[in-house]
């Protein structure tokens, strides 16, 4: 399926690789092909970490919507510790 073949590449792009902007744009493009899917919570803290090595205010936007989605879920502390609280 090619939205998890991306949000695997995003993966790659990250850990592997650390092109926080490719693995930025995997993720995304998970996120655009499979909103709500299986691994919508794991692509969006994902995608969180990522922006939070380019862009401070995009990933506070992205720990924003991450924190309405999974208020609850592995990346929350990541989130509020971006958003200062």
């Amino acid at each position: 399926d090619a939205a998890v073949a991306a949000f695997l590449l995003g993966r790659i792009a990250a850990e592997s690789r650390h092109d926080h902007a490719a693995a930025a744009r995997w993720f995304r493009a998970y996120l655009a092909e499979r909103p709500g899917g299986r691994l919508d919570r794991e692509a969006e803290g994902r995608l969180l970490e990522s922006l939070a090595f380019m862009d401070k205010g995009t990933a506070r936007e992205a720990a924003r919507a991450y924190l309405q989605h999974h208020p609850s879920g592995p990346h929350a502390g990541f989130a509020r510790n971006l958003l200062g609280h």
